[in-house]
């Protein structure tokens, strides 16, 4: 893999992962401050089950960290559409951002987060 790539992990919470190889760093505004999320943002390549990436398909991946007793925007995303009024349904999925895999970030198999 050249320098300067990533591959992410994204755990669904339920035993799945999907594995993303970063092409280029889009946005890391969020990492620069000492106090915040330290979001940073990246087009992404999904990875095969043999770990190579499909150049044909690209991706925005969001990597930020939330606190523990946050609920995920992924699942924040979901929400408003499973709950939404059904003549705002068609249009809200048109203007949104489309969530193909949201979920917490694992080092291993232990769940990485600030908590501890």
């Amino acid at each position: 893999m050249p320098d300067g790539q990533f591959d992410i992990d994204v755990s669904d919470g339920q035993g799945g992962v999907k594995t993303y190889r970063t092409v280029k760093l889009l946005s890391n505004i969020g990492a620069d401050a000492l106090q915040g999320r330290g979001t940073r943002v990246w087009l992404v390549n999904p990875l095969s089950r043999i770990g190579r990436p499909d150049p044909n398909t690209k991706y925005v991946l969001k990597d930020c960290w939330i606190d523990s007793d946050r609920t995920s925007e992924g699942r924040l995303m979901e929400s408003v559409l499973e709950t939404a009024a059904p003549n705002l349904k068609v249009p809200l999925e048109r203007i949104l951002l489309h969530t193909v895999n949201h979920g917490r970030v694992y080092a291993g198999k232990v769940e990485d987060h600030t908590h501890h």
